[in-house]
């Protein structure tokens, strides 16, 4: 099903056996404004698939894409989320090309190759996007991932059970080289090795604003098929200004894990309760906050977080916790 054109309403469609549904295109003369695309049902099959996705909305610059709303859509099974086949990005839903003002709301997404929402995976010209109060049950990869889409917002979502792959850990939320100005806001995640990861290889020349606000994070668990893997919250080795309050955490082997030594840190105001040993092999004890890295180019600002008295071991890098960290 190809959607172009302006002020179009698709209602209640339904698609089956992986056939796809897209919005605008990558080549020229197939532009949109002004589309709703709700109420549908597709479902994929449970074979190896390739890439893309259930739903995908993407445009180019000659013919523009702009103002779509894809809201309370189910899908379902698109590809085997079970099977280690190479990094094939069979996702619920993808956005991208030069796509502004979109809105990605209440859809339903489960059993995904891919992640269940991937944003600008191309090119940076994708932006000003809103994904919010999806649910994502059983994806690989990633619940929902950010590449290189600019002013982008995930809220309200319900991401649970990601699998981890030969080629990525298990995260709800990923971004990845240049998805600058990306927020996080009233999400919950449970059940995968971490809960929002910011991976490495950016080149931003600025640091790349992430902000992660109010999000509730349980039973992020060690991933055994990446070693040192297994946090609450996890960032990468890359130029990135990253800003963590008021989140709640618990159940988990770290709240915080860093790799590079360049990323600049606010992280304030978080709750965080029962750091789990027993989900942590004994070479990588558990901490609250642990680098990889080293010693940063900057110190971290981290300020007035409540440690629930269950954890035995808050260490920063070993050490116990800077000034203003709260404890029982």
């Amino acid at each position: 099903l190809h959607i172009y054109g302006e002020n179009l309403y698709v209602d209640g469609f339904t698609t089956a056996n992986d056939m796809r549904t897209q919005v605008g295109s990558d080549s020229i003369g197939f532009p949109f404004f002004n589309v709703v695309v709700r109420n549908g049902d597709h479902s994929g099959t449970l074979t190896a698939g390739t890439t893309g996705g259930g739903i995908t909305v993407t445009s180019n610059s000659a013919d523009g894409g702009s103002n779509c709303v894809v809201w309370n859509n189910k899908l379902r099974d698109f590809g085997l989320v079970d099977e280690n086949l190479g990094d094939r990005d069979h996702n619920g839903m993808n956005c991208g090309g030069t796509t502004n003002n979109l809105w990605f709301l209440d859809n339903d997404i489960r059993n995904v190759s891919g992640s269940a929402i991937q944003v600008g995976a191309g090119n940076t010209d994708c932006h000003h996007i809103y994904i919010g109060r999806n649910y994502s049950d059983n994806a690989a990869q990633a619940g929902m991932n950010n590449k290189y889409g600019q002013h982008v917002i995930f809220s309200q979502n319900i991401i649970k059970n990601v699998k981890a792959c030969s080629w990525t850990p298990s995260k709800g939320f990923g971004v990845q080289y240049n998805p600058h100005s990306t927020w996080f806001l009233y999400n919950t995640i449970t059940n995968c090795a971490s809960g929002i990861r910011l991976a490495g290889a950016n080149t931003s020349a600025t640091p790349i604003e992430i902000y992660a606000i109010g999000n509730t994070l349980d039973n992020m668990y060690f991933d055994t098929e990446w070693v040192k893997w297994g946090a609450t919250l996890m960032v990468g080795k890359g130029n990135y200004e990253f800003h963590a309050h008021n989140n709640l955490s618990f159940n988990t082997p770290k709240f915080m894990q860093v790799e590079g030594s360049n990323t600049q840190l606010y992280v304030r105001n978080n709750i965080i309760g029962f750091i789990n040993p027993d989900k942590t092999p004994a070479q990588y004890e558990a901490n609250m906050f642990h680098s990889l890295g080293g010693a940063f180019d900057s110190s971290p600002d981290i300020k007035n977080n409540y440690i629930s008295s269950d954890i035995v071991d808050c260490r920063f890098n070993g050490e116990f916790p800077p000034s203003g960290t709260k404890t029982p």
